[in-house]
Order: C-alpha cells, then structure tokens, then sequence
C-alpha cells in the first residue's frame, strides 16, 4: 500500500512539472495574434493582408461618410449662391477639417515597402505588384497633402529615433511645391508597368475594385499635372499665395511642361493603352451622359 501511494505521487510529481511553464519560457511566450515582419511577408496573401489595411486609410477632400457640406465641398454642387458659401468654407483650411499631417500613415508605407523588399519567400511578380500598388498609396498620399498645403516634407524610408536625445536628424524641410507634383508624377509613371490594366482574383475569377492599375497611376499623372500647370499659370495673378523658397507655389515658366505632360497621359486612357476605358454612355443622348456624369454620384456607374 505505501509503495503503491508513493508511485501515485511520484507520477502526480512529473505530471504537475510538465505541465508547468518554467518563468523565462512564460514571459518569452510569442503572443498569437501578432506576426514578425518575416511572417507578415512570408506569402503574398500575408502581404496583402497588411496592404489592404493601408488602403482603408487612403485620404480624400469628402466622403458619403462625412456631412453634406463637407461632401459638397469641392464638387459639382459648391453652393455659392446668395452668400451661403460659409457652409462649406473652412476658417481653418489646410490645418482644419481639410488639413492632415499623418506622417504616421507614411511611415507605415515606407516599412511595408522595406519589409516587402526584404522578403525571401514572395514570388517575384506578386512582389513586383505589392510594391507597386504601395508606392502608388504613398504617391497619391502626397498628392492629397500637397494639394492642401502645397509642399511638404518628402520622406521616403522609416525613421527610426535613436535615443541619443537629439532629434534634429529627423527634421525634413519642406520640399518645394513643384517638386512634390514631380513626384507624384514620377511615381505613377515608374510604377505604371508593375500594375496590372485589372485586378483579377483567379478563385473566383472575378474582377476586384479598388485596387491600383495602369489606369488609376495614368489618370493621377494627369491630375498632378494638372493641378502643377493650372498654379504654376495663374499663380502670377496670386502673388500673396506663395513662399519664397518655393513651399508654396510653382513658378510660371513650369507651366507648359505640366500642360503638355497632362494630355499626353489623358491620350493614353482615351486610347485605352492603359486598359479599356470608354466614355460614360448610359443613354444614347451624349449631352445627357455628360451631364449625368455631374449629376449622378455613384461609385457604380458605368
């Protein structure tokens, strides 16, 4: 019998030791919910994963999920008639409702570019698009900053503080307002042949929206371009709307390259070199397209 209870807790003994974790292996516990930058990058749908939350956080002037007036601002339907302007103006334009610093957002673009770069594991061609689509995220970012507060700091790779107690090394200066529209047009142009003229899922075969293509990156060159040519002509006629090292505003000799530079790129989706695209033709009438195309705000209209 006490041979019997000592085997009992002899085995009770090494079962309570197994089961148990020792301290250092307890605290060195890898949480499950979280992956390593290699884990994230380890195939192309971990890698999707972490870019399809970076484009949820893509910025635009309005949205349906934003009031009336904010959604009104800058469209079709500015109502400047009899005074009531003020109910889409903002006081604060550029630092208020319309205005973003989210350099946060950038630095996580540059990390998943980094990250993506260093992965071992991802078919080339997946790789070769990932990158492409993040580096158009980050172009058209700085499209939208730039269009609300002309040139802003350009930063291409994470920044890393080093606890020395000086933080001047992470200190970018502006760039100058045409630089950041050659930017965004240079982007969308190195990038343009890595993006695919659809996004096609193979299960199911379906095609996705949302997603960067060849069109998207053409039709942002010829905005940017725009936009540059539109201030760099008429900025004369605004003189108070500019700094003197350039931050604000493009000088009027730049004009005619944006100019040229934006129809040329129109020319290329008109002549679907980019993808099939075509004038919107709901009914046989065209003014009437046209002015549906003003009228009728749908995300699925085709």
């Amino acid at each position: 019998m006490k041979a019997k209870i000592i085997n009992i807790l002899a085995i009770a003994a090494l079962m309570s030791a197994s089961g148990c974790i020792k301290d250092a292996d307890f605290l060195n516990q890898k949480p499950p919910a979280i992956l390593s930058p290699e884990e994230a990058f380890n195939t192309t749908a971990d890698a999707f994963s972490v870019l399809s939350n970076l484009y949820t956080r893509q910025l635009d002037f309005s949205s349906l999920d934003e009031t009336w007036e904010n959604f009104a601002g800058y469209g079709e339907s500015y109502p400047s008639n009899n005074g009531t302007d003020w109910m889409v103006r903002d006081s604060e334009w550029g630092y208020g409702t319309w205005g973003n610093w989210d350099y946060g957002y950038i630095r996580e673009l540059n990390l998943f570019l980094k990250r993506c770069e260093a992965s071992k594991t991802l078919p080339v061609a997946d790789k070769a698009q990932l990158l492409a689509e993040c580096r158009f995220l980050r172009a058209n970012f700085y499209f939208e900053l730039t269009k609300r507060m002309g040139g802003v700091p350009l930063i291409l790779e994470p920044l890393r503080y080093d606890f020395s107690g000086d933080p001047t090394y992470l200190q970018y200066p502006r760039a100058k307002e045409a630089e950041m529209y050659d930017f965004v047009i240079s982007e969308m142009e190195a990038i343009r042949d890595a993006l695919p003229t659809r996004v096609i899922f193979t299960q199911p075969k379906t095609a996705i929206t949302g997603r960067a293509t060849k069109g998207a990156a053409t039709a942002v060159i010829v905005r940017a371009a725009l936009y540059a040519g539109s201030i760099a002509k008429h900025g004369a006629s605004t003189p108070e709307v500019s700094l003197p090292g350039g931050e604000v505003g493009i000088p009027a000799n730049l004009a005619n390259g944006y100019y040229t530079k934006a129809p040329a790129a129109a020319n290329m989706i008109i002549n679907k070199q980019v993808g099939d695209y075509s004038l919107y033709k709901k009914t046989t009438n065209l003014s009437e397209n046209f002015a549906n195309l003003f009228r009728i705000k749908m995300i699925t209209r085709k």
